[in-house]
This record gives structure tokens, sequence and C-alpha cells, in this order.
């Protein structure tokens, strides 16, 4: 019975020790986590001020992405760059009034990031009919020297008569576009008319973005007005 009972006596002994060896190897490790933890952290703190934010946004694209190689070399070739903001409006009318607000603004405010701003209205050539009134007095000045242009060689007289086919031109609606070109401004439901207000710069340049939608969402628009295009998301 003696024995019996030192050797119980015995193994809680070295199960004792046992758990406390545990235990402090446990707080040992979490100590030394702890203390990684709070080196790291203090290196991390040493590295903000050394470090800087990549504000072009084609480091987000593929290099060589044909999308933006051609977006370049179209922006290019017409001088318009292809990143609008768009302003929805309600209504025809309210775009074509928004439209003009903002190109009177660009006019009087060379600091601006804005280039210009078109509507649907803005395919219509305006004064259409003065236009068409000054072609019909060149038509009557043909038709009084016809006896003269008559004379002429035959070359000058076919130069003559396309002349005059140009000369009687019916007025040029909104409902004369194509449906390509309708349907970008207003959709298939005709419930809405966008103005797209292009930039002048490159807003791939994130600080340049950041100022040109600033810049539209500071300008003061009719309520109901929305902002959207991919400027707007940046």
């Amino acid at each position: 019975r003696r024995r019996a009972a030192a050797g119980t006596s015995s193994a809680s002994r070295r199960a004792s020790s046992g758990l406390k060896e545990r235990a402090l190897i446990s707080k040992s490790m979490i100590y030394s986590i702890v203390a990684a933890g709070l080196l790291f952290s203090v290196y991390s703190l040493t590295q903000i001020p050394k470090t800087t934010f990549d504000y072009n946004f084609t480091d987000l694209q593929a290099k060589d992405d044909d999308s933006i190689v051609q977006a370049e070399k179209i922006s290019n070739h017409f001088g318009v760059k292809l990143t609008p903001i768009i302003f929805m409006t309600s209504n025809r009318e309210a775009a074509r009034e928004l439209t003009e607000r903002i190109n009177s603004y660009i006019d009087t405010h060379p600091q601006t990031l804005f280039d210009f701003a078109a509507s649907m209205t803005s395919h219509v050539p305006r004064d259409q009919a003065e236009k068409i009134a000054a072609l019909g007095e060149i038509k009557r000045l043909l038709e009084k020297y016809k006896p003269v242009i008559s004379k002429l060689d035959e070359e000058k007289r076919e130069e003559v008569q396309s002349l005059e086919k140009l000369l009687s031109p019916k007025p040029f609606t909104i409902e004369d576009l194509p449906s390509g070109i309708q349907g970008q401004y207003e959709g298939s439901g005709r419930q809405m008319s966008a103005v797209f207000v292009y930039p002048n710069q490159r807003i791939f340049n994130g600080k340049v973005a950041m100022r040109f939608i600033k810049e539209a969402r500071d300008f003061p628009v009719p309520p109901g007005v929305k902002v959207a295009g991919e400027a707007a998301i940046y």
C-alpha cells in the first residue's frame, strides 16, 4: 500500500511539473509574438514617410493594352480626351440648357479642367434658317447669271450644277440623327438626357482625375441631376 501511494504521489508531481513547463513555454511564445508584432509596427511607422501613391491609373492596366493604346491614338488624332463626366438630366431641354451653361463657364474660367460640353442638341446645326436663306440667295444669283454660266466650258458648268444641288437643303433636326447617337445621349427608353463634359487633360493621372471630378461635382446643377461616368468612379 505504501509503495502504491508513493508511486501515485510521484506521478502527480511529474504531471504537475509538466503542466508548469508547458505553461512557461506558452507564455514565452506569446511574449515573443507580441514583441515581434511591436517591432514590425515600429518598423512600419518608420516607412510611412517613404511611402508614395501611384497616381498613374494606366499602371492598373496590362502594359501595352490595346484599348489604352487605341484610346490614346484617337485622343491625339482628334484632340479629344475620351473620358468624359456625364450629367444625367431629366429631359432634352434641361440637357441643352446645362450644356450652354457649362460651355459659358468654360469660356470665362481659363483654369478649368473642362474642355467642352455636348448634349444631343449639340449635333444639330444652329441658325439653320439664316444659313438656308443665305444659300437661297446664292441660288438666285446663279439663276440670274444663267446665260453667262451657259457659256462656260463643260467642266465649269458641271461644277455649277453640282453646287446648285446643295443650295436647297432641308432643315436638319434631332430626328435626323443616327439612332446610335440618339441612344448614346438618351438611351432606348428616352427617359433621360445626358450631357457629356470632356476634360482638357488626361485623367489617367489620378491627381487630374480627382480635380476634374471635384470641379464637376461642385458645378451648380438643377435638383435631380446626377453625375456619372468613369471619372466619377475614380
